[in-house]
């Protein structure tokens, strides 16, 4: 262990403050992305299970005690992120104020394990000099507000990833095993809270074992650290056997994975290794320049043209401080090394799944970047001492102390630039589209003004962070269900629902039409600067008599001989935004002989399934899972024999149903 340093610290110090003030300028802003308050907005239906509007997106049986999730919506994201925000809401209440707590946290966590990771990769008095590469990170707009978008998720394992490495350096004779058990639980925690951190595995090992002794125990090594690296995943093999008990069987599991995999194209749809590598290099390359961040929120960049200056500086550095190092010390080269490594390592298991990737996962490369850009700062300067006699000193020192100081200008003047820009930009609109804060004025108006009312939500972005944002007091679907909507105008309670963009006119006429009632207000939420966002349509509650969905959609009838079946209701819409429907089905055997009868389903082409078994006249109603073309068909149990079936037809939508924003 290297001996406590003060300007290393005084370092760390100056980049957190540094990142507290640029972090808590506009800290409202942008609004609530989806994923972006994924999977904290779980956190209110934690605190209140019953809560009306607590409709979680959670993995089958992956409910601990019916309320903590292991998985949330994917196995590839771990809840790890779920609970460390957790207690702070507890604390404080769930909001845009604690989330924001909790995102700073987490940067400043990146931050000082960041500079303490340069600072013992560096030798020499110059070990400060590459710890401020944090204050430079603290800077960088890309890095500041990929923290408040759904990169937040990917950049909570860093860390974890950072503490691992501290923890576990091979040059270190003889780590302790405490260390080596931390340090791999760690890893593993890191890859449970997302998968991509399975990427850096190959450096992490050569980590571990650089620099070890032939008598060295390397087995204990390894041993004590995959030991703690299953601990730390642990999770992950928990939620699959929640997941096993929940469908039944390992079969059952495997289907479900494949299923799982293939919905997820988890190799992308590309098929050649250049399209996979030209699509990683042009998102990891939208994250440096900072065009990633600035599109999400602003849907515009115009500082591209400073942001790629400053990537070719942030990359060129290190590259060259490396090949100068290639004719000096191994010290130098193992210094620069294993953040360009990581990176490197990052990129190429990332070219196996193309353009299934996006912007936000390679967010986590940055901070490494300024890392080997630290790294290779101060190896510059440091290196000057060891000239060839040939050559003049001073000469030397000046060449190289200019190449370090304009590099760290170049970037620092950048990320000034490009910080103050973004922020007046982001003032101006209070971010765009599903970025915007309109979400949140929304949400903030429904829970003052309409706290009784029922939401629709049928366009993707807005489940989550209203959940979020009401605290789930705020009864919501996802789903248009227009019989609920007439069962509850008529029990008092207002409903709203709400589409993407502008134009869903004809979209409100025929739901209120559907529900029975004249269309009502229609209201449009706009970004600061004017730009619409969203609409919604509020139908206002009245007295009535309950109309029954048969007297609307009708009832499909079939007979064979004396034998009939009728499914209520005969027809339904196939509008995506609809809900799937409750039918009631109602059968009579005829002169069949037997007491009970089987009901099968059974979707278009499908195969029949049993669904339930009654008398020879009766009924049952379905949950709400009836759909266009599904059957239904009396079955003689003993037998097989189908004897009667009915159809639920389909009614084609009769509005434009695309409108949501990209």
């Amino acid at each position: 262990m290297r001996r406590f340093d003060t300007r290393v610290a005084i370092a760390i110090v100056l980049a957190v403050l540094a990142f507290v003030v640029a972090f808590g300028v506009d800290w409202r802003l942008p609004g609530l992305y989806m994923d972006a308050v994924n999977p904290e907005y779980l956190i209110p239906g934690i605190l209140d299970p019953s809560a009306p509007g607590n409709r979680p997106w959670i993995l089958p049986g992956n409910m601990v005690a019916d309320r903590y999730p292991i998985f949330t919506g994917s196995i590839y994201h771990g809840s790890a992120q779920l609970y460390f925000a957790l207690p702070w809401m507890m604390l404080f209440d769930a909001g845009v104020g604690s989330l924001r707590l909790v995102q700073g946290l987490v940067g400043v966590g990146i931050l000082a394990l960041l500079a303490l990771f340069v600072a013992r990769s560096t030798l020499g008095y110059t070990r400060w000099v590459a710890a401020s590469a944090a204050l430079l990170l603290a800077l960088d707009p890309s890095f500041v507000m990929s923290l408040r978008t759904q990169a937040y998720s990917c950049l909570f394992p860093l860390p974890l990833l950072l503490g691992s490495l501290l923890l576990t350096d091979g040059r270190e004779s003889r780590p302790s095993t405490w260390r080596l058990l931390a340090g791999g639980t760690l890893y593993g925690l890191s890859v449970f809270s997302y998968f991509i951190y399975a990427f850096f595995a190959p450096v992490v090992l050569w980590w571990i074992f650089r620099g070890t002794s032939r008598g060295e125990p390397w087995l204990r090594r390894a041993i004590v650290w995959l030991v703690g690296a299953a601990i730390g995943y642990a999770p992950f093999f928990a939620g699959l056997l929640l997941l096993r008990d929940n469908l039944g069987s390992w079969d059952a599991l495997v289907g479900w994975l494949l299923n799982h995999g293939e919905r997820m194209k988890v190799m992308g749809e590309s098929s050649g290794a250049i399209e996979h590598l030209r699509a990683v290099l042009t998102d990891f390359g939208s994250v440096i320049t900072g065009d990633w961040p600035h599109r999400m929120i602003l849907q515009f960049h115009d500082g591209r043209a400073v942001g790629v200056i400053k990537a070719v500086t942030l990359a060129g550095v290190p590259i060259l401080a490396l090949a100068l190092a290639l004719r000096r010390t191994a010290d130098a080269r193992r210094s620069i090394g294993p953040p360009l490594l990581l990176t490197i390592v990052f990129l190429a298991v990332a070219s196996l799944f193309g353009e299934r990737l996006d912007g936000h996962h390679y967010t986590a490369l940055q901070p490494l970047l300024y890392a080997a850009f630290g790294i290779a700062v101060a190896t510059l300067i440091g290196s000057a001492s060891g000239t060839p006699a040939s050559a003049p000193k001073a000469g030397r020192w000046s060449l190289r102390a200019a190449i370090a100081f304009a590099s760290v200008s170049i970037v620092a003047c950048a990320n000034a630039f490009d910080l103050t820009r973004f922020h007046v930009d982001l003032r101006a609109s209070g971010g765009a589209q599903l970025y915007s804060d309109a979400i949140d004025r929304f949400a903030a108006d429904m829970q003052q003004n309409d706290p009784d009312a029922t939401v629709y939500l049928p366009d993707w972005g807005f489940v989550m962070p209203i959940m979020f944002m009401t605290r789930a007091r705020l009864a919501q679907f996802e789903w248009v269900d227009p019989m609920r909507m007439r069962r509850e105008l008529c029990e008092g309670k207002p409903q709203v629902v709400v589409f993407s963009r502008t134009g869903n006119g004809e979209k409100f006429h025929f739901i209120a039409d559907l529900a029975g009632r004249e269309p009502g207000p229609i209201t449009t939420w706009t970004q600061r600067d004017g730009t619409p966002v969203f609409e919604s349509m509020r139908l206002s509650p009245r007295e009535c008599s309950t109309l029954h969905e048969d007297e609307q959609f009708g009832t499909a009838a079939a007979e064979a001989s004396s034998a009939s079946i009728e499914v209520s209701p005969s027809s339904v819409y196939t509008c995506s935004f609809l809900s799937p429907s409750i039918a009631t089905v109602r059968w009579d055997a005829g002169g069949e002989s037997g007491e009970e009868f089987d009901v099968w389903i059974g979707v278009e082409s499908r195969p029949l399934k049993p669904w339930t078994q009654g008398a020879a006249h009766d009924e049952r109603t379905t949950g709400q899972w009836a759909q266009a073309g599904m059957r239904f068909v009396l079955v003689d149990p003993r037998t097989k024999k189908e004897i009667v079936g009915a159809r639920i037809q389909s009614l084609g939508c009769p509005v434009p149903e695309s409108n949501t924003p990209s």
